[in-house]
């Protein structure tokens, strides 16, 4: 039989193979969602992610997080998908993916333009334009329009059911 902590450390191997970092300590609270455990991904001074393990039907639960995915090794989504095809069963549960249009390659007029014509419909289902329709409305001028491209991120559209959430950030 294998030691919880043995289990870990050999976990880590694995995700130094695939992502080119692993576990490096463990962190002083619980993990989330009833996990026993936490652990750091990553280096100390740099939060990578988070591996929670224990207590959810002898599974782990690894958090990824946008530094992580950038300081991983190239290929690593071909490594993932390659050690989950062989597992028992493997279950990805959420994906968050994010990219910033700081260039002005998509604006608020364009994401309004997109909901509009139903690009952002789940299930023909249209979702509503909260907080943004009236911040956009307000604007009258040029210059509050420049104004709101350079806050760029105080402007979102929020097409979300429980299940499924996108985020159009301009």
């Amino acid at each position: 039989m294998v030691s919880d902590t043995e289990f870990v450390v050999q976990y880590s191997e694995l995700l130094e193979e695939i992502l080119g970092f692993g576990i490096t300590q463990k962190l002083p609270f619980k993990g989330k969602f009833f996990y026993k455990s936490c652990y750091q991904l990553g280096p100390d001074n740099v939060e990578y992610g988070k591996v929670h393990y224990g207590g959810q039907r002898e599974t782990m639960l690894v958090e990824l997080n946008g530094t992580g995915c950038m300081a991983a090794l190239p290929g690593w989504e071909n490594r993932l998908h390659e050690f989950l095809s062989k597992c028992v069963r493997p279950k990805i549960t959420r994906v968050d993916v994010a990219h910033d249009f700081l260039n002005g390659e998509y604006t608020p007029d364009q994401a309004m333009l997109d909901h509009d014509n139903g690009h952002y419909d789940v299930h023909n289902m249209r979702p509503k334009k909260a907080n943004v329709e009236a911040r956009h409305g307000e604007m009258k001028t040029a210059a509050e329009k420049n104004l709101l491209y350079r806050q760029a991120r105080k402007l979102k559209i929020y097409p979300c059911l429980r299940e499924r959430q996108t985020v159009r950030r301009c």
